[in-house]
């Protein structure tokens, strides 16, 4: 049986860029069902899956959030460049900006699941997608004046304003309200969610500085909010850092939110920061502290929040699954099935699937997590797993 043969402009047309941006795999079967007159079977030789799975992802059963199996999926149809940037993947065409990583990282790693078999890793899937990214904001990055200000340089001076070290204090003046403040943070982490890492690195500067203003100028509950304000400033622009591969930065962003989280007096905002300075450990290599202090602040916010909201839930999932694959990263099978048990335990407290607190987390990914680790699945789950939670 012949694979489906797509017509002409298949890749360019608004419905598809749709579903290739929303990564609806569902939606991008359908499409090619209707415009290729392609049968389950046709397109189920095309990617690599049976019949029953494809028809499966179609009627919305399954959703496909492995990177590896995305790889195949849109190579098997033969998607062009344009197509597999739309969707979130490196295009196989080389990228001028690649020249800028000096480091050479492995294609692949494989990774012993303690069940006899191997697992392939894509461990440079990262990497390729940071140069992408690097790409598409270059312009923003390097315009306005050179090296020495552009918003890496500039986020750099925010996150080490130093005034004992370098007798400045940064930009001066009154600053933001906690109503204004809280609706620049938001639309940072919606521009971040959204991959508009362009517009982020614009607006970061800025952003720090006013956190650091407001709490100069906040006082009492304010001060509090100001602060948990403060801490999610710092996760995005550490987790824009790691975007760019610049671990010293992601490292600092994340030192400095768990500070802010701290004099929040919120254990939610602290839980979250964790997270951050997690991911960063993880990122610089340092797996076995990373699971530490996941688990550390995990159990230290299970001690302090006893009647935990969705919200709450969230959070400490999400920080519950960060925990799980620096646990993976460091050959810790145990603490990784511990971490991933709990974390299933978290999605059936929760009640909706939703992004409380910035975290793109919800019931029905928590559940089937802990079903990976009920059934034994384990370490093969995690590469997935790391697809969700990475970002």
């Amino acid at each position: 049986m012949q694979p489906p043969r797509l017509v002409p402009g298949f890749w360019s047309r608004p419905d598809v860029g749709e579903a290739l941006r929303g990564r609806d795999f569902s939606a991008l079967f359908r499409l090619v069902s209707k415009y290729a007159g392609a049968s389950q079977t046709q397109i189920a030789i095309a990617v690599g899956m049976s019949q029953s799975q494809v028809s499966n992802i179609m009627a919305g059963g399954r959703r496909v959030t492995a990177i590896d199996v995305s790889e195949r999926v849109l190579d098997g149809l033969e998607a062009p460049d344009a197509a597999r940037v739309a969707f979130g993947l490196a295009p196989h065409a080389p990228q001028v900006v690649m020249a800028a990583t000096s480091t050479t990282v492995p294609r692949s790693r494989s990774v012993d699941t303690g069940s006899g078999g191997l697992v392939e890793q894509a461990v440079d899937d990262d990497v390729r997608r940071r140069d992408v990214l690097q790409g598409a904001v270059l312009g923003a990055v390097t315009a306005g004046g050179g090296a020495g200000s552009g918003p890496l340089v500039r986020i750099a001076r925010a996150l080490t304003s130093y005034p004992l070290l370098t007798g400045a204090s940064g930009v001066e003046g009154p600053g933001p309200t906690v109503g204004k403040l809280a609706v620049e943070v938001a639309r940072a982490k919606r521009d971040y969610q959204g991959c508009r890492y362009g517009v982020v690195l614009e607006v970061l500067p800025r952003l720090l500085e006013s956190a650091r203003l407001a709490s100069q100028t906040a006082e009492g509950d304010e001060l509090l909010r100001v602060h948990a304000l403060a801490a999610d400033a710092y996760q995005v622009a550490g987790s824009v850092m790691l975007k760019f591969g610049d671990v010293g930065l992601a490292a600092f962003a994340a030192d400095r939110s768990v500070e802010a989280a701290a004099r929040s007096q919120d254990p939610v905002t602290l839980a979250a920061s964790a997270r951050a300075v997690t991911h960063a450990l993880m990122s610089g290599g340092h797996a076995e502290r990373a699971t530490e202090i996941a688990a550390g602040a995990a159990k230290r916010f299970s001690a302090q929040v006893a009647r935990p909201d969705d919200e709450a839930l969230s959070v400490y999932g999400a920080l519950l699954l960060r925990g799980a694959v620096a646990a993976a990263m460091n050959e810790d099978r145990a603490g990784a099935v511990e971490l991933l048990d709990e974390a299933g335990e978290v999605g059936r407290r929760l009640g909706r699937d939703d992004n409380a607190h910035w975290t793109a987390l919800g019931r029905p990914m928590f559940s089937s997590i802990g079903c990976i680790s009920r059934c034994g699945w384990g370490m093969p789950g995690l590469p997935w797993i790391w697809g969700e939670v990475s970002t």
